[in-house]
């Protein structure tokens, strides 16, 4: 039985480190198409129709958000989930597992993979404060950490 080198064996078990990330990356992919659609057919839904006045719905107090405000902030969470489907989306359909996809524009990618959805989800809890400000705020602080936890891990890694 032939003896293997050590070099033989490093280049091995790189190329199934390289596979085991790129196989990550594809569902990690998957997975963030399924949340851009879901995010963004249900705040287009909320843009098109007509929703209630935060002032009539918190007992004549003033409300956080004018109604106008809430209407703006869902459409800007559609317009960063429909980004996020958009990054995903071409960059499924030039995945091949390819190295060159690493450096500065893996960063930017990434980034924006991670970002966006977080912008999105920070932007519905501020709408959501406008009608349950007890809610809004508590979802606002969580989003908030969570997107603090998420840039510290995209800069320091793990």
């Amino acid at each position: 039985m032939p003896q293997t080198s050590p070099v033989h064996n490093q280049l091995v078990a790189q190329q199934e480190s390289h596979r085991d990330y790129w196989s990550w990356f594809d569902n990690y992919l998957k997975a963030i198409i399924g949340i851009a659609i879901l995010g963004g057919q249900i705040t287009f839904t909320l843009i098109v129709s007509d929703i209630a006045d935060p002032e009539t719905l918190n007992n004549g107090t003033a409300a956080v958000f004018k109604k106008e405000t809430v209407r703006l902030l869902i459409a800007i969470s559609w317009l960063f989930f429909t980004c996020t489907l958009g990054v995903a989306v071409i960059i499924s359909l030039l995945f091949n597992g390819d190295s060159r996809f690493a450096g500065v524009f893996g960063w930017v990618v990434t980034f924006l993979l991670n970002f966006l959805p977080v912008g999105a989800f920070l932007l519905l809890s501020l709408a959501t404060a406008a009608y349950v400000p007890i809610v809004g705020w508590i979802g606002t602080g969580f989003v908030a950490i969570f997107a603090f936890s998420v840039l510290y891990f995209w800069i320091f890694g793990w």
